[in-house]
């Protein structure tokens, strides 16, 4: 009645396979306006079948109901060839090799092929097609409830659709800024893919709020972005980033910040005299791993001497 998409439904023409034979027959798929499965209708009189031609139970198709509903499920990365015998040339429902690791809960046995069909119809495409078509009838106000959702599938599909759209700005950036309190890894992932869209300026305050306030698995995911991207990255915001690590003592986060800095191929004073402390960490792997990186650095004489007491005092670990 409000004239806005509530779901989509295609009818299909697919394979369904039992008793040695294949035919086929059509479908009705339904999803919701995020692309994500709903429920499967069939027309009267038909039902699907398994081997030796025996019809679904009731809890074949409420099985079958839970496996189109896994957008992860078994069947996402094997190939038909391995799953069905093709031999014949009829697509005999049969798991045809004992290489093939598919767990039972991944389709209801004796129609592998059937379920295999069905899951990728389902889960391939369509999805994203589908999420475009929603996005690209929402403004921008509706994009940042969903962003602002408790509920995590509206959150990724607003910032999904920020992305696409290049939506970048000062408060749409910080309105992914705060979301990022969450602490999800996706949302986290797909955060650090809408800061690509900005320009280099707004790129480094963003990663450089973003760096300060993430935990560890969202520091790890930061410089993972800012090691990918094309962006010039400012010395301020490397110096920013070198000003936390004393305060994270986790050894990855310091290894990947130090494999950014090489990588950049040039640092600064003020980066080395923020890196040197850790040289005194508690945490020897971290201690070892920035002595070994401040080797071939321009230090001040009083650093070097520092390194040189913590070679001696090391020998034998470095």
């Amino acid at each position: 009645d409000t004239g806005k998409t509530k779901a989509f439904y295609m009818d299909l023409e697919t394979g369904v396979c039992g008793d040695a034979n294949c035919r086929i027959d059509t479908v009705r798929i339904f999803w919701d306006k995020y692309g994500f499965y709903d429920r499967l209708v069939l027309p009267k009189g038909v039902n699907l079948e398994k081997a030796k031609g025996e019809n679904f139970s009731k809890e074949d198709y409420k099985k079958l109901d839970f496996i189109l509903s896994d957008r992860n499920a078994g069947l996402k990365d094997v190939f038909k060839e391995e799953i069905v015998d093709t031999s014949t040339g009829e697509g005999i429902d049969a798991i045809s090799g004992a290489t093939i690791l598919l767990n039972t809960d991944d389709y209801v046995k004796g129609a592998v092929w059937t379920c295999y069909t069905l899951w990728h119809w389902v889960n391939g495409d369509i999805f994203e097609i589908i999420r475009r078509i929603t996005g690209d009838d929402l403004p921008l106000a509706d994009l940042y409830s969903h962003l602002q959702s408790e509920e995590l599938t509206k959150k990724y599909f607003g910032l999904e659709e920020l992305v696409h759209r290049k939506s970048i700005d000062l408060q749409t950036i910080q309105m992914v800024i705060d979301e990022l309190a969450i602490n999800d890894y996706l949302f986290s992932k797909l955060s650090s893919e809408y800061f690509e869209s900005a320009s280099d300026s707004l790129y480094n305050n963003s990663m450089a709020a973003y760096f300060k306030i993430g935990t560890r698995q969202q520091k790890v995911i930061c410089l993972n972005a800012l090691a990918q991207t094309d962006h010039v990255l400012f010395p301020k915001l490397l110096e920013s980033m070198a000003s936390e690590l004393h305060s994270i003592k986790d050894y990855q986060v310091v290894d990947l910040f130090l494999d950014l800095l090489d990588q950049t191929g040039e640092i600064t004073q003020r980066e080395l005299n923020l890196l040197f402390p850790l040289v005194l960490e508690e945490n020897f792997l971290i201690a070892r791993r920035v002595y070994w990186f401040l080797q071939d650095k321009p230090l001040s004489d009083d650093q070097r001497k520092q390194i040189e007491i913590f070679q001696k005092n090391n020998k034998g670990k470095l």
